[in-house]
């Protein structure tokens, strides 16, 4: 390499640095849900679905976040799943597995 002027660099120069991946700053978003928000007549043995916008820490998708309620907003015991391929939660109530 030479500057304006045809000088040489009077040595190599070499250096090393590392990248950084840009954080993630955007709030994962629920859509679309099984069965649809605001459903009437679904039976108590639907198993029911969510799809998240991005993949998820499953560590952090615990039924203590996740509820499943009947109509009464009593809370339905159930077993929640979280398939991080297709970045789904699913809750299936207690009793009804299959």
């Amino acid at each position: 390499m030479k500057d304006a002027a045809g000088n040489a660099l009077v040595n190599n120069y070499t250096w090393s640095f590392t990248t950084m991946v840009a954080p993630d700053v955007t709030s994962p978003t629920v859509s679309p849900v099984s069965p649809l928000n605001g459903a009437t007549g679904v039976s108590v043995s639907t198993t029911v679905s969510a799809l998240f916008s991005e993949t998820m820490n499953a560590a952090t998708i615990t039924l203590s976040n996740v509820e499943l309620r009947n109509a009464a907003n009593a809370l339905v015991t159930a077993t929640v799943t979280y398939n991080a391929s297709a970045k789904t939660v699913t809750l299936t109530p207690a009793g009804f597995a299959g």
